[in-house]
């Protein structure tokens, strides 16, 4: 695949994102009766549910709008902004591909795990219940808690401060939005750390609306970056 075969694949891999990514979201709030606590305790979750399942399919949803279709573009993106000599650049590209290896693999153990505890949970009676519910538990916090509310957050808003900065030479308001996607993500680990679940909420529920629109924002701007650079 040529340089510009590989820009526009990855462009394109960005702008479907989103619309996946946020099906994620929605399905998620959806199938826990629109209970916006479901997803900040796995007693809250599991009450809430009726059948595992559906934790399969949001997953899925969310592995492929949040995280895996941005590997392309986190690699392409210091080619765009000429910066692929720089230091700085190249250790932020580094923790942005770590925040989606990171969070991909939560995803992929989400998909894997939770969905048939959850079924045998909903399934059991007495001391089988409490086993199962404390199994999933201790899943539930170390993926949600653990890798993407506290080990993520700092990855990606670390890669969303540095890249965005650099953005805004070539890209001014992308690259402040960028900025901003980045101080509200790394909120999401300062509550976790601090203790304040209402600051740590405010960090997520931006993430997850405002991500999705950057990514797709950057993947219209490379195709537009491609037409002009074809026109010349």
């Amino acid at each position: 695949m040529d340089t510009n075969s590989f820009k526009n694949f990855a462009a394109w891999l960005a702008i479907i994102s989103m619309p996946i990514a946020l099906m994620s979201t929605f399905l998620n709030v959806y199938w826990t009766n629109f209970n916006l606590l479901a997803f900040t305790s796995p007693a809250i979750l599991l009450q809430e549910i009726s059948d595992g399942s559906w934790l399969k399919i949001t997953f899925l949803l969310d592995l492929f709008g949040y995280y895996l279709p941005l590997l392309p573009l986190a690699i392409y993106l210091p080619r765009l902004l000429n910066a692929e000599s720089l230091p700085s650049v190249r250790m932020y590209t580094f923790l942005g591909l770590a925040y989606i290896i990171c969070g991909a693999i939560g995803a992929v153990l989400c998909i894997s795990i939770l969905p048939s505890l959850a079924d045998n949970y909903l399934q059991a009676s007495g001391q089988e219940k409490v086993i199962y519910y404390t199994v999933f538990s201790a899943f539930f916090n170390g993926i949600f808690f653990g890798l993407w509310d506290l080990l993520d957050p700092i990855l990606a808003g670390v890669w969303w401060l540095g890249i965005g900065y650099h953005m805004q030479s070539k890209w001014l308001l992308l690259g402040r939005v960028s900025m901003i996607l980045g101080a509200f993500t790394l909120l999401t680990a300062i509550g976790y750390m601090l203790g304040k679940p209402d600051v740590e909420a405010m960090g997520l529920n931006i993430y997850l609306g405002l991500a999705p629109i950057w990514t797709a924002w950057v993947g219209i701007k490379m195709l537009r970056n491609q037409v002009s650079e074809n026109g010349h």
